[in-house]
């Protein structure tokens, strides 16, 4: 599992500082802050990608950290220097590019199938009836279920396509597939997201509070533009699921409708219930 990276110099991101990466991370912002970036840098750990590494930028550098069976190993990667050999093996998931390319798991498997009705999205006998938001999330529990043991998969974006509340079972996907079976046989795979959903924060933060994932196995951040730079900001996440540092404007006006709509509601019930009766 990587357990932290850090990237110098890569299109956005002048340095992003050392990142702590847990068994689940998601990087939450609006398009173009760099979230696609850290992505694309993480694939140039693949040794095959040691082209793409010389074209970039002068000053450009990888540090990432993994474990591996149980010994701690790191890499350094820059424009001048490639990997040794493979890392910790890592799979990408573009939905938007690779998601008609990639095939299409049964939907008959007892595992998918849970999930899909878990998402109200039970998917019909056939493929050619299967609607576009069920294909696409039977690619990602393609993925989320056949990825290798120990393993880390990057999705780039896996609301797209799902409902609010497909989104947040989503959520619950990604949880089951970083824990441990249930007799601890083996590990979970790692999931890095990149998403802009907050029907997926909002489920995170209820399972936390909930103990159904304890905060450590969490990482979430936030990605913004100062200038030209891209910045990476830590959301601090408690054992209850509060967010203790909410961003403004994180996701939009969403978040601010919903607050004054409840200060709003309560401030008009202590006044009628001020009001005399008749």
């Amino acid at each position: 599992m990587l357990t932290s990276l850090r990237i110098r110099h890569f299109r956005a991101w002048q340095d992003t500082g050392p990142v702590r990466l847990a068994p689940l991370t998601v990087f939450f912002g609006e398009h173009g802050t760099g979230k696609s970036s850290l992505g694309h840098a993480l694939a140039l750990l693949d040794p095959h990608a040691h082209e793409a590494v010389s074209g970039q930028q002068a000053g450009f550098a990888l540090d990432a950290v993994w474990q591996a069976g149980g010994q701690r190993v790191s890499r350094h990667l820059s424009a001048a220097s490639a990997p040794e050999r493979a890392s910790a093996p890592l799979t990408f998931v573009d939905t938007e590019a690779q998601g008609d390319r990639i095939p299409l798991p049964s939907a008959g498997d007892p595992a998918v199938s849970h999930w899909l009705h878990a998402m109200g999205l039970d998917a019909p006998s056939t493929a050619s009836q299967t609607g576009r938001s069920a294909r696409h999330a039977q690619h990602l529990l393609g993925h989320l279920l056949n990825a290798p043991e120990g393993g880390t998969i990057w999705l780039e974006h896996p609301e797209n396509h799902l409902h609010p509340k497909a989104q947040a079972v989503l959520a619950d996907a990604l949880i089951a597939a970083v824990q441990s079976t249930a007799e601890g046989q083996h590990p979970g795979v790692q999931c890095i997201v990149e998403s802009h959903s907050e029907a997926l924060l909002n489920r995170l933060q209820r399972r936390v509070a909930e103990a159904v994932i304890p905060p450590e196995e969490l990482a979430l951040y936030v990605c913004r533009l100062r200038g030209p730079h891209a910045e990476l900001e830590a959301l601090r996440l408690n054992a209850y699921g509060d967010i203790e540092n909410w961003p403004e404007d994180l996701f939009g006006h969403d978040m601010t409708d919903i607050t004054a709509r409840t200060v709003a509601a309560l401030r008009r019930r202590q006044a009628e219930a001020r009001e005399p009766k008749a």
